[in-house]
């Protein structure tokens, strides 16, 4: 079985397990009553750092808690920090703070968006050191970053860059199979298969042995 870790699309495939993510900004709360599960597909939701808007924030974790008691719903996120688009950082931080303290409450893994953030993405797992595991998805940064965040404890998915990127396929090929997970994030026509073709041949081994790796990485998320 593959495993689409982060995926915005909700087409079913009986041969991946896609993580269909929700993002919870005021346009999807106000609609909420049009929002259907689909039974053959496993979710996150989370508050993107792009659609925080601090005077909806109530509405936001009541509905994020609300969305996480279903059991379809495996993983909080995306959520995160970025220094590009969103809010103020400090409401960011504080935003996020808030979803990892949920998410440990409901003991379901984070999926985290972090965009020139890694520092401060640190303090933070340092200072509440949560349980619950920390996946950093779009990964696309250098080396050290890679062992950096690795060896404090988080898990990394690849996507697209990882087809097109030859200093990102750099990268990939020093780690360690145990910590990676794949997703096609928000790209309608990438199929999480061609990422795993890539990352096989990449580390040289046959894509049915890397598909057991992963399946194994994703089962052990929810130990």
């Amino acid at each position: 079985m593959l495993v689409d870790f982060h995926t915005h699309q909700t087409t079913p495939d009986a041969k991946v397990r896609k993580l269909s993510n929700i993002s919870l900004s005021r346009k999807i709360i106000e609609a909420v009553d049009q929002f259907e599960f689909k039974p053959e597909l496993i979710y996150s939701a989370g508050i993107h750092p792009w659609d925080i808007e601090p005077e909806f924030l109530h509405e936001s974790y009541d509905w994020l808690e609300i969305f996480l008691k279903n059991p379809q719903v495996k993983v909080l996120g995306e959520c995160g920090l970025d220094k590009i688009n969103g809010p103020d950082f400090i409401i960011q931080e504080e935003v996020f703070v808030k979803q990892i303290r949920i998410a440990e409450h409901f003991r379901k893994p984070l999926v985290i968006h972090c965009v020139r953030s890694f520092n401060e993405l640190l303090a933070i797992k340092k200072l509440i050191n949560p349980k619950v595991p920390m996946v950093i998805h779009g990964f696309n940064k250098n080396a050290e970053t890679a062992t950096m965040m690795i060896e404090k404890g988080f898990l990394l998915s690849f996507g697209y860059d990882l087809i097109m990127n030859d200093k990102l396929q750099q990268v990939f090929a020093g780690l360690s199979l145990e910590k990676v997970l794949f997703e096609t994030d928000n790209m309608p026509d990438l199929k999480v298969y061609d990422v795993y073709k890539k990352a096989a041949e990449i580390k040289k081994i046959p894509v049915e042995q890397l598909t057991e790796i992963i399946y194994q990485n994703y089962l052990e998320l929810f130990i």
